[in-house]
């Protein structure tokens, strides 16, 4: 999992490329780097850690250029010194870089190749290194071209040799100095690339990313996805091409909706925060059905990218929910798993002391109110009923000496099935609890949480885009 983008612009490029990584720096923590190009040579910058500490002033005003590419490095294969660090370059033919998410399934005999039949030496152990070298020896034996639309037809023949050879993931963005911005992702589509356009009064601006969350700031706006098995160029005059060159099945990453994404991207024209939202409800469903008679005592997401689907999970079976905020530890020190379980159980305690309170205080006004005995009787018996579904809620009951016959016979129609505990009787849980923040109530019964989630779902999310997709 890396974060790439690639600018082709009327204006210098470099500015746009730093936030882009900062928008993708979810994507890859790792190393960074930008390269660029202007009318006589090609910059880079490049570093060990994160975009805001790789990049300063000095190293920004050398990255001069109207055209560029850049990385977020999450290391999946190769090493971890500096020479790993994306994007890679060569020199020949033209003065090729490339940037690349994805990992190739058949590095080795690509190795050989590379390194036996054409004689290439390979300075990492990068399977980026690997694709670059491919492309551009498709790229050096073919003979000299003298227009736009022959140079677009030369790189569709290198990116057709790439496809038939390489196996695995890869999206890939790259420049090609006095040639302009390539873009190009693997023929199952396994990760993802998506482009957008902005236009000024100098011309037209072209995007491609992994991820569109940096649209909006950037003023680009999302003109849709690089297909599996396409390739687009963009002249050095800011002319388009495209070309689907290989169609096979469509096989995108679950994870990428599942963990790797950010929650406001589109990937794949399916909002991954819906579908987090739909994996959740789907959760629910699968959930009522295997377990009728069991509720969970509380939701814990984690990590963090599953809050979108745990509260529509818990929605959906009317339970309770929590988060665990993650802890930013110095590098010089160890997690203290130890002293953080401690802390998860003083938490689920109080939590314990708090619902063992609120029992106790209806306890007392049905002792000591003679009016509204019976709706009082009604929220006790309704919660009591609630909580003996759980081991913690029965034990909590025996603790208090509440006696669940007793209350239940208040009100003989009640029932676990239609439930509905009001909002005021609701005890407090560590972390938070949905609330309408989310458009959400934890309290009510499962059933209406979840037709009132659905409708809202269901308005905007394309229900056989996201099942085409999610296969």
């Amino acid at each position: 999992m890396c974060g790439i983008a690639g600018i082709h612009s009327q204006n210098n490029v470099a500015s746009d490329l730093f936030d882009c990584l900062v928008h993708l720096q979810h994507r890859g923590q790792d190393a960074a780097g930008i390269m660029t190009y202007d009318d006589t040579h090609m910059h880079k910058a490049k570093g060990m850690g994160l975009a805001r500490d790789v990049f300063n002033e000095k190293k920004m005003s050398e990255l001069q250029g109207k055209v560029g590419v850049a990385h977020n490095r999450y290391p999946t294969h190769g090493g971890f010194g500096h020479g790993e660090i994306q994007p890679f370059w060569t020199n020949v033919p033209y003065g090729i870089a490339l940037a690349h998410n994805g990992n190739i399934t058949n590095y080795s005999d690509l190795v050989n190749l590379i390194s036996e039949k054409d004689k290439r030496y390979l300075n990492t152990s990068s399977d980026t290194e690997v694709l670059m070298n491919l492309f551009a020896d498709q790229l050096h034996s073919a003979k000299k071209v003298n227009s736009e639309e022959e140079f677009f037809n030369l790189l569709c023949k290198s990116i057709e040799y790439i496809y038939e050879n390489v196996k695995g993931s890869y999206s890939i963005v790259g420049m090609i100095v006095g040639k302009g911005l390539i873009a190009f992702r693997d023929p199952q589509g396994i990760r993802p690339l998506v482009y957008g356009k902005r236009t000024s009064k100098k011309g037209s601006d072209y995007i491609f990313a992994s991820e569109n969350s940096m649209f909006y700031s950037l003023e680009f706006e999302p003109k849709g996805n690089v297909l599996p098995g396409e390739l687009y160029y963009i002249s050095e005059s800011g002319k388009k091409f495209k070309r689907r060159i290989k169609k096979v099945s469509f096989n995108p990453c679950v994870f990428e909706y599942v963990y790797f994404s950010r929650p406001d991207s589109n990937l794949n024209d399916v909002s991954v925060y819906r579908s987090r939202l739909r994996m959740g409800q789907n959760l629910a469903r699968s959930w009522k059905n295997k377990f009728p008679d069991i509720e969970p005592d509380i939701i814990i997401p984690a990590p963090s990218t599953a809050n979108t689907a745990a509260l529509s999970f818990a929605a959906g079976i009317g339970a309770y929910i929590t988060f665990i905020n993650s802890e930013k530890l110095d590098s010089d020190e160890s997690p203290d798993m130890e002293s953080k379980l401690e802390k998860k159980n003083t938490e689920l305690k109080q939590y314990q002391q708090e619902v063992s309170e609120h029992f106790l205080i209806l306890s007392q006004l049905m002792k000591n109110l003679s009016n509204n005995v019976d709706e009082i009787n009604e929220h006790l018996a309704s919660s009591a009923l609630r909580l003996s579904s759980s081991e913690i809620g029965r034990e909590l009951l025996k603790t208090n000496d509440l006696d669940l016959s007793v209350l239940a016979s208040k009100n003989e129609a009640l029932n676990v099935e239609n439930i509905d505990i009001p909002r005021d009787y609701a005890p407090k849980v560590p972390g938070g609890v949905l609330s309408e923040e989310y458009g959400i109530d934890a309290n009510s019964d499962s059933e209406t949480s979840e037709s009132r989630n659905n409708e809202e779902i269901d308005n905007s999310l394309d229900e056989k885009n996201l099942s085409n997709t999610m296969k």
